[in-house]
């Protein structure tokens, strides 16, 4: 599959927001596909976690989280029906206390039983918007703007 990705702005800092982009295991608060997400093991700049997400069928897999700035980016550890998984935050001062949030991912499926290509796009576009708005939800609930 072919690296999509989605930018919007959200009323916060680029720090708020990498706060949240990094609080692992509060995922499933506000991401109704993620299940679980614990953090197995930390070191410096890098955080590998175990997933757990509902996306057709129920899928776990281990990603490294490695943050640098205020950008972070993912690899795939291993994984259940995942080949591939690699993606990241890009947030940039949008200023006003906003940033500009750019979310990237390309994903495969592997296994038993391939996954067309066409399904896995048509998942990884369809889901980035969803992904997007809850992380703007969050942060905005979050880090509320003094009006």
């Amino acid at each position: 599959m072919p690296r999509v990705q989605r930018s919007i702005v959200i009323d916060c800092t680029p720090e708020q927001l990498l706060s949240i982009v990094c609080d692992y295991e509060k995922y499933p608060e506000f991401l109704t596909e993620v299940k679980a997400a614990k953090v197995l093991r930390s070191q410096g700049d890098a955080t590998e976690v175990q997933h757990e997400i509902e996306v057709i069928r129920r899928i776990r897999y281990t990603l490294r989280h490695v943050v640098q700035g205020t950008n972070m980016r993912w690899t795939l550890v291993k994984g259940d029906l995942l080949k591939k998984n690699d993606g990241g935050w890009e947030l940039e001062s949008a200023g006003e206390g906003r940033t500009k949030a750019t979310y990237w991912l390309d994903v495969a499926f592997g296994g038993l039983i391939p996954v067309p290509t066409s399904i896995t796009d048509a998942l990884s576009a369809n889901s980035l918007p969803k992904v997007l708005e809850s992380f703007k939800k969050r942060a905005e609930k979050l880090f509320p703007k003094n009006i």
